[in-house]
């Protein structure tokens, strides 16, 4: 059987659930810098300074760990999904590589830094010689920038995908943990790059789904008239290009693909992504 590559988006969870069952020593020593609410706290917070700051050796980060390897599926969504995904697929051997995909805020790259040192290590129970690689911090993700943050995100998705498709592995995309905007945009990048499947753990009733991808993608003509609109246009010269194409810009603005701003108009940055991997034919 094929190799499996794993790419997981993160999230907070594990910082949730960790506030409540820390031990009471480090509930009383940090309760002053507020860390039982870092999984709540937004991007500018100072709080999340202080986070930044919290590395492999620190008592929190030892205990996150610590908490990580002793529940490993019941500490967070990230691993419930994925230990869930390989019960039910029967498919601990083919793992080959893992990739975590973080926000750009301290809080979710120290909950990712966390899983990593699980993944690496005895208590995960995977096989010698996967490869967990380190987290990722998606430039602009989760902070506010949303449409940067979700080019950011496409962007290396849609790479990794492609290339790893490409090396002949099957990919994985473990959907259950970050925002659900992206998680939706996550979804749909796989399912036009082709990868094997998304999964993530449903909010009603807590058991694993499974969603083999139809094949999706955006029409011929839309992709064509986007090449020749480049990335910014004049909007009545958009217009006129649109309209030989027979094509409407009301319509292609409507699907999300365009956007219009000072008289001109400009290829929303998730698609320009995808047109220079050339994802979309």
């Amino acid at each position: 059987m094929k190799e499996h590559v794993h790419l997981v988006l993160v999230g907070t969870s594990l910082l949730r659930n960790f506030a409540l069952e820390m031990p009471q020593k480090l509930r009383d020593k940090y309760r002053d810098v507020g860390i039982l609410q870092w999984h709540n706290i937004p991007p500018g917070d100072e709080r999340q300074k202080y986070i930044e700051s919290i590395t492999r050796g620190h008592e929190i980060f030892e205990g996150m760990l610590e908490y990580v390897n002793s529940k490993p599926k019941e500490s967070c969504a990230e691993l419930n999904a994925f230990y869930s995904f390989l019960d039910h697929r029967i498919a601990w051997k083919n793992v080959s590589e893992i990739y975590l995909y973080a926000t750009d805020t301290a809080s979710c790259m120290l909950c990712a830094r966390v899983i990593y040192e699980h993944l690496r290590s005895e208590k995960s129970g995977l096989r010698p010689g996967v490869k967990v690689q380190e987290p990722i911090r998606v430039r602009h993700w989760g902070v506010g920038y949303f449409e940067e943050g979700l080019k950011s995100l496409m962007d290396l998705l849609a790479g990794m995908i492609k290339s790893k498709k490409e090396q002949g592995y099957r990919v994985f995309v473990n959907a259950t943990a970050g925002f659900k905007p992206e998680a939706v945009f996550a979804t749909i990048i796989s399912a036009l790059l082709k990868a094997d499947g998304v999964y993530y753990i449903h909010e009603a009733h807590r058991n694993l789904v499974y969603m083999p991808l139809l094949p999706l993608t955006i029409e011929r003509k839309y992709v064509r008239a986007l090449r020749k609109l480049g990335y910014w246009i004049p909007k009545k010269a958009a217009e006129e290009l649109l309209r030989i194409e027979g094509l409407s810009l009301m319509d292609l603005e409507d699907m999300g693909l365009l956007e219009e701003k000072d008289g001109k108009v400009k290829v929303r940055k998730w698609v320009k992504a995808l047109l220079s991997r050339k994802v979309l034919a």
